[in-house]
């Protein structure tokens, strides 16, 4: 087991136990069950980034879209050029969901349907 002095918590190394649970300054208890959790999904090198868009658009209903012609195809809201990506930056930096439908002339429930398909993605 390494201490990064930088960051004041324990790596945690192939094989190691779970050193920082019990120890005040180690990770939050959810982030080592998240990392327990994608570690057991099973991964599949062999997609492309293409067909892992298709399949997290297929578990958001179609609520976005993506279309070589409209921004390269980056995944967007449906019938609009508004970036997933764009709402989930406007998220992080503290807007709140309404907020960031009424400065996008979106619905709220197409922004929870953004931050799903972003939450889907980062499980795949």
């Amino acid at each position: 087991m390494i201490v990064d002095k930088e960051l004041g918590f324990n790596l945690l190394h192939q094989g190691d136990a779970h050193p920082t649970r019990g120890i005040p300054h180690g990770l939050p208890e959810s982030w080592i069950e998240a990392r327990e959790k994608a570690a057991a999904l099973p991964c599949d090198e062999t997609q492309t980034i293409g067909e892992v868009f298709d399949r997290a658009i297929s578990k958001v209903h179609h609520a976005i879209w993506r279309d070589k012609r409209v921004l390269r195809g980056i995944p967007c809201i449906r019938d609009t050029r508004i970036p997933v990506y764009q709402i989930c930056g406007m998220i992080a930096e503290g807007y709140s969901s309404k907020r960031v439908a009424k400065y996008m002339s979106i619905s709220e429930k197409q922004v929870r349907d953004a931050l799903k398909f972003a939450s889907i993605l980062l499980e795949q």
